[in-house]
């Protein structure tokens, strides 16, 4: 018994290495090359990512408590709309009041997407698939506000999301049945996370080099 509950907190922590922080390196990615491009967001990249990352943790920490969903997420959509009126209402001076409105709406709306995504990492062990989709969406949106489309742009857009998905859907996996083992919980995971992620590395690299040209005169 104690055994397994040192297992199950080992497994915590490496969710939050392995799951969450590459999760939010890849959404930091996303929000960098979103500031290149709309004005509104005022190149605040890194401190936008924060706003995501909190989202994203506290979500993931909660709700491995086994709280409901609809409730918590209900009353956080309440708190944020109940501060943004007094902000808007209350604010001094009316080129304050928008940019401080602008600057909370930002934030409501990372931390929000990020407790959504932190709910559904911790509860669906589907969801990394749907995270996958949505970001290869927004990479596909982001490529074409850029204008012409070149292999370089779809290598630098396309590239981590392609990578994630593959490292994030195996690392799921590996981490759910990996759970109920017995044995150095770390080195085991540690073992096989390195080697797949060589394998992976290995075989995206080769799958470029020896393509390119084909893949440049497609585009």
């Amino acid at each position: 018994m104690r055994v397994l509950k040192n297992i199950s907190i080992s497994r915590f922590f490496a969710q939050i290495i392995f799951i969450l922080l590459p999760t939010a390196l890849v959404v930091t990615f996303i929000l960098w090359n979103s500031n290149q491009y709309f004005s509104l967001l005022r190149e605040q990249w890194f401190t936008q990512a924060c706003y995501f990352s909190t989202g994203l943790t506290v979500s993931y920490f909660i709700f491995q408590f086994r709280f409901r969903f609809l409730p918590l997420f209900l009353s956080l959509i309440l708190v944020l709309i109940s501060i943004y009126k007094i902000l808007d209402n209350y604010t001094i001076g009316e080129f304050d009041g928008f940019f401080i409105s602008v600057q909370f709406l930002i934030f409501s709306y990372l931390f929000t997407f990020g407790c959504l995504i932190g709910w559904g990492l911790q509860r669906l062990s589907y969801f990394s698939i749907i995270l996958s989709g949505i970001l290869f969406l927004v990479s596909i949106f982001l490529i074409s506000k850029t204008g012409e489309i070149t292999v370089g742009k779809l290598l630098q857009y396309l590239s981590p999301i392609v990578l994630y998905t593959i490292y994030i859907v195996y690392t799921n996996e590996s981490l759910r049945k990996i759970e109920n083992t017995t044995g150095i919980f770390w080195w085991r995971f540690s073992k096989r996370l390195v080697l797949f992620s060589a394998f992976l590395m290995l075989i995206f690299g080769a799958v470029i080099y020896f393509l390119y040209n084909e893949i440049n005169a497609g585009v």
